[in-house]
C-alpha cells in the first residue's frame, strides 16, 4: 500500500482544486480525447463512403465483390511449392478440429482478458473518458445545467499518485484497443463458432482450390524470403567489413559491389540473373549430376542435378518412427536451453565465462544419437526417422528430390545481392561509429584483428545497425512480389492468376495486401525483439 505524506496530500488536493476551475472547453485533455473520437468517425465514414463507391461500381459493371472466390477451383498447374491437390487428411478429423478451435478462441479470450487487466488503469480513463463526452452532450443540450457541469471537477484527468501521465496515456490507447479486439473476437466466435469450423475449411481448403493455390504461394513467398535474409545479411557483413579492409583488392572489390547493385533497378538485375542462369545451364538431357563430379558416389545415388529448369537436390523423407527423433530432439532444446540459462546465471555472479557451447554439445550430441536409434535406424538394421529421395532422370523430367527452379534461384540470387549492398553500407557505418580509441585500446592489450572485431566493435555496432536493418528487410519482402518478373510462382503471380481465370480483382488483391502487410509486421517485430535484447541493460 503507497504511503503518501501530508505535503503530497496538499499538493494533489491543490492541483484537483485548480483544475476543477477550468472549463471543459478549455481543458487540454478533454479537447484531445474529443478530437481522437471525431479523427475515428470521420475515418469510419470516409473508408464505408469508399467502399461504398468501389461496390457500387463494380455491380454497375456486373462486378460483384465475392469473396467465396476463394472456394472455386483454380485450373492452373504450380510447378512448385506444397501440392495444392492433394487432399488433406486431418480435414476429415471433425473432433481433432473442433477441439484445437475451441482451445485457440480460448487462448485469445484469456490473452486479451490479461492484458486488460494489465491495462485496467487506461481502462478505467477510458471509461471517464466516456462518462465526460456523456456530460459534455449533456451540457451542450441543456443550458440550465452548462455552468454547473461546465465547473464540475473533471474525473478523466484522475490518475493514480506517482503514475507517469504517459503511462495512463499509453494504457488508455491500449485499453481501447484491447476492447475494440475483445469485441471483434466475440462477434467472430459468433459468426464462426467452433462447430461450424470444421464444415467451413473443408469449403475453402479442399483439393485444387482458390485458397489452396494462395497456400502455396505464400508458402513460396515465405521461401525465398528466408533464405534471402540470411544469406544478404552474411554478404551485407562481409561487404561491410570489406569497405573498411587495409587490403586495396578487398575495399575495391566490396566498393564495386555495393555501388553496382545499390544503384541498379532491382527489376533490371532479376531479368538479367534470370537470362544468364537459363543461358549457362545445361539442357535436362545434358544435365550435371554429382557423380559427374565425385565419381566416390555411385549413380542412382545422386545428390544433386543441375539444368536449365533449375537445381534438384536429394531430401530426406519422414517416415513413421520421426516423430521419436523430434521428440528427443524438443527434449535436448528445452535441456540445452535450461543449461544455457544456468550458466549465464553463474558467469553474471561470479564473472567466469559461460562455455554454453561445451557444457551443450554433449546434449545434443546424446539426443541425436538416442533418437537415431530409437527410431529404428543403424544399429537396429531399419530405414531410421528419415529416407533420402535422390533425383533420377526419367525420360525428359527429373523425379525425386526437391526442385528448386531456375526463377527461384534468379529471385533468391536477385534479392540477396540487392539488399546485401544496402546491408554493407549499413555495417560500414554501423562500424565507424565505434571510437577509435576503443580499437587503439584493445590492439595495445595484444587483441588480433578478428578479436577486436568480434569482441569490441561488432557488440557496439549492433546497437546502431540493427534498427536500419529491420527495415531491409522489410523492403526485401516486399520486393519478393517482382519474382512475377522471373516467372516465380509466388503468392503476387497466384493473384494474377487467379485474377485472370475468374475476374475478381478486390477479394484476390484485398487478400494479398493482408498477406504482404503480415509478413511486413512479423519482420519489424522480430527485429524489434533482437534490437531490444541487444540494448544497454541499466539498472
Amino acid at each position: 500500500m503507497t504511503v503518501i505524506d501530508g505535503n503530497e496530500q496538499k499538493r494533489i488536493a491543490a492541483s484537483a482544486l485548480s483544475y476543477a476551475e477550468i472549463p471543459w472547453y478549455r481543458d487540454i485533455r478533454v479537447l484531445r480525447a474529443l478530437a481522437q473520437f471525431v479523427f475515428a468517425v470521420l475515418a469510419l465514414l470516409a473508408g464505408v463512403l469508399i467502399v461504398n463507391n468501389l461496390v457500387s461500381n463494380l455491380s454497375s459493371s456486373n462486378i460483384p465483390i465475392n469473396f467465396g472466390i476463394f472456394r472455386a477451383p483454380f485450373s492452373v498447374a504450380l510447378p512448385e511449392g506444397p501440392s495444392m491437390t492433394v487432399t488433406w487428411e486431418w480435414l476429415q478429423d471433425t473432433q481433432t478440429i473442433q477441439a484445437g478451435v475451441t482451445f485457440v478462441y480460448v487462448f485469445l479470450f484469456s490473452v486479451i482478458l490479461y492484458s486488460l487487466w494489465q491495462k485496467r488503469e487506461g481502462l478505467k480513463v477510458a471509461l471517464l473518458t466516456l462518462r465526460q463526452g456523456f456530460l459534455i452532450t449533456l451540457t451542450l443540450l441543456s443550458s440550465r445545467r452548462q455552468k454547473q457541469l461546465a465547473t464540475q471537477k473533471k474525473e478523466i484527468v484522475a490518475r493514480p499518485p506517482g503514475t507517469p501521465p504517459k503511462t495512463v496515456e499509453a494504457d488508455y490507447v491500449n485499453a481501447v484497443l484491447l476492447v475494440g479486439l475483445l469485441i471483434a473476437l466475440i462477434a467472430f466466435v459468433q459468426y464462426l463458432p467452433p462447430s461450424r469450423m470444421p464444415e467451413e475449411l473443408n469449403r475453402y481448403l479442399q483439393g485444387g482450390s482458390m485458397s489452396r493455390a494462395f497456400i502455396t504461394g505464400v508458402a513460396n513467398t515465405l521461401r525465398v524470403v528466408v533464405f534471402s535474409l540470411i544469406a544478404c545479411t552474411i554478404l551485407g557483413v562481409l561487404a561491410g567489413i570489406g569497405l573498411l579492409s587495409q587490403n586495396f583488392v578487398v575495399r575495391t572489390t566490396s566498393k564495386v559491389f555495393v555501388e553496382i547493385f545499390r544503384n541498379t533497378p532491382l527489376a533490371v538485375q532479376l531479368l538479367f540473373v534470370y537470362r544468364l542462369l537459363t543461358q549457362v545451364l545445361p539442357r535436362p538431357l545434358d544435365s550435371i549430376y554429382s557423380s559427374n563430379t565425385f565419381t566416390f558416389i555411385p549413380q542412382g545415388s545422386e545428390l544433386y542435378a543441375i539444368n536449365t529448369r533449375g537445381l534438384y537436390l536429394a531430401s530426406p523423407q519422414t517416415t513413421d518412427q520421426s516423430w521419436i527423433f523430434l521428440l528427443c530432439l524438443v527434449i535436448a532444446f528445452a535441456i540445452a536451453f535450461f543449461i544455457r540459462r544456468r550458466r549465464l546465471k553463474h558467469q553474471d555472479e561470479t564473472g567466469e565465462p559461460a562455455y554454453v557451447f561445451r557444457y551443450t554439445v554433449g546434449v545434443w550430441a546424446v539426443a541425436i544419437l538416442v533418437g537415431w536409434v530409437l527410431s529404428g535406424g543403424w544399429p537396429l538394421g531399419g530405414a531410421g526417422p528419415f529416407s533420402i529421395s535422390h533425383p533420377v532422370l526419367e525420360g525428359r523430367q527429373i523425379a525425386g528430390g526437391t526442385h528448386l527452379t531456375t526463377a527461384f534461384f534468379a529471385l533468391f540470387i536477385g534479392l540477396t545481392l540487392y539488399t546485401g549492398a544496402f546491408i554493407a553500407e549499413i555495417v560500414r557505418a554501423g562500424i565507424q561509429s565505434v571510437p577509435y580509441g576503443q580499437i587503439e585500446a584493445a590492439r595495445s592489450q595484444g587483441f588480433s584483428g578478428a578479436q577486436v572485431l568480434q569482441l569490441i566493435v561488432l557488440p557496439q555496432a549492433l546497437r546502431l545497425i540493427i534498427p536500419p536493418l529491420g527495415n531491409q528487410y522489410v523492403n526485401l519482402g516486399k520486393n519478393s512480389s517482382l519474382g512475377i518478373i522471373v516467372t516465380y510462382v509466388d503468392v503476387y503471380r497466384v493473384a494474377s492468376l487467379a485474377n485472370n481465370e475468374s475476374g475478381q480483382a478486390v477479394p484476390f488483391f484485398v487478400a494479398l495486401m493482408v498477406i504482404y502487410l503480415s509478413i511486413s509486421l512479423i519482420l519489424s517485430v522480430l527485429t524489434n525483439f533482437v534490437n531490444r535484447s541487444t540494448q544497454l541493460k541499466t539498472r
